[in-house]
């Protein structure tokens, strides 16, 4: 086999695949995602995007889900959330748990 193993050939195979592909798409791959939701945290959503004039409940979702992963870096290096009110008064928010 040319010096190449069946991995690397597979390799090779995905490659030219994944090529091909970024040249005949003009927008970046998107996968789906079907989500069951409470009628309760749905209509929070639409809430959302129509208080944030977002163009659909996904962009609501993918929004929050990029929040969520920020929070989540910033735990991981040992930060914290607060919310400072109006009145100056800060509350922590424990979104994550060590």
């Amino acid at each position: 086999m040319d010096g190449m193993s069946a991995m690397d050939s597979a390799d090779a195979g995905h490659s030219s695949t994944q090529s091909k592909r970024k040249m005949s798409k003009k927008r970046p791959e998107k996968d789906r995602l079907n989500l069951y939701l409470p009628a309760s945290l749905s209509d929070r959503i639409e809430k959302a995007q129509e208080y944030t004039l977002a163009s659909s409940a996904s962009q609501v979702v993918t929004t929050a889900l990029l929040l969520y992963l920020t929070l989540l870096e910033e735990h991981k290096e040992g930060n914290d959330l607060y919310v400072i009110s109006k009145e100056g008064v800060k509350t922590r928010y424990p979104v994550f748990y060590r």
